[in-house]
């Protein structure tokens, strides 16, 4: 066959007679789709036919922990000094985050920044600097949620510059994360399952899981809403998905 494709190719027919070239166009064409088909077929007759599926798992849980950063600034000429008044108000928030239950080692006050500040002078056309800034993040990690209302209004008792919102999360996100891996293998092997019947097929066993990207995926924050009615704020977190997706690989035998 593949001497009769290449004879075909080179214009001739197999007695040798030249060919008109549209003619030696099509059988070339007709040669092409023939290798294609060819290099699509199993290489070996008994090979294992195989059906690949994704699947998806979902775990809902609540958060029963947060994290919030708090911002001081401080500017003037002085670094020194600028240092000297910032430790302080640093000191007295770590006093009040400890006074208000928060683990010494839930706290992290080593994110200093320096910056220089200035200003365009439009008649000099030049930068004049103007002093310093001086910028120190405290992260703080609120280990029960239920404290997170306590936390904050004693944050914003200390006249910090900065707040940001409460990021949510789950202690044991990792054990939920297993749980919606057992669930998506199970979606796979539902969907898998439906497709080799309609098929007139056999689902065999599993050959091959794949998890694509990173196996934790990032989880949106929760939802937090907040009671009016209470002196310092009483905090609720919404629920947030963990989820999984597996790409799955099944063996299949004809019935």
């Amino acid at each position: 066959m593949m001497t009769r494709c290449s004879q075909a190719a080179e214009g001739n027919d197999p007695s040798g007679s030249p060919k008109p070239a549209l003619v030696t166009r099509i059988a070339a064409s007709i040669c092409v789709v023939f290798t294609i088909l060819a290099l699509a077929m199993p290489s070996h007759a008994g090979e294992t036919a195989t059906l690949t599926i994704e699947g998806s798992g979902n775990v809902a849980v609540v958060p029963d922990q947060a994290d919030i950063t708090v911002s001081f600034e401080e500017r003037g000429w002085d670094v020194a000094d600028l240092e000297s008044r910032m430790d302080g108000r640093v000191d007295r928030l770590i006093a009040a985050l400890l006074k208000a239950g928060i683990d010494k080692n839930g706290i992290d006050s080593a994110h200093v920044r320096i910056t220089p500040v200035s200003r365009y002078d439009q008649a000099t056309r030049r930068q004049i600097q103007e002093g310093f800034e001086l910028g120190r993040n405290v992260s703080i990690n609120v280990a029960e949620i239920e404290k997170l209302g306590a936390i904050l209004a004693a944050v914003t008792e200390q006249q910090v510059n900065q707040v940001s919102s409460p990021r949510l999360s789950f202690s044991d996100h990792e054990g939920a994360y297993q749980r919606a891996l057992a669930m998506a293998v199970e979606q796979a092997q539902a969907r898998a399952g439906v497709i080799a019947e309609a098929g007139g097929l056999e689902l065999g066993p599993i050959v091959q899981i794949t998890t694509p990207g990173s196996p934790i995926r990032p989880m949106p924050e929760g939802r937090l809403a907040m009671a009016a009615t209470s002196d310092v704020g009483n905090y609720t977190p919404g629920e947030m998905l963990i989820s999984a997706t597996l790409s799955v690989t099944f063996a299949l035998h004809s019935d």
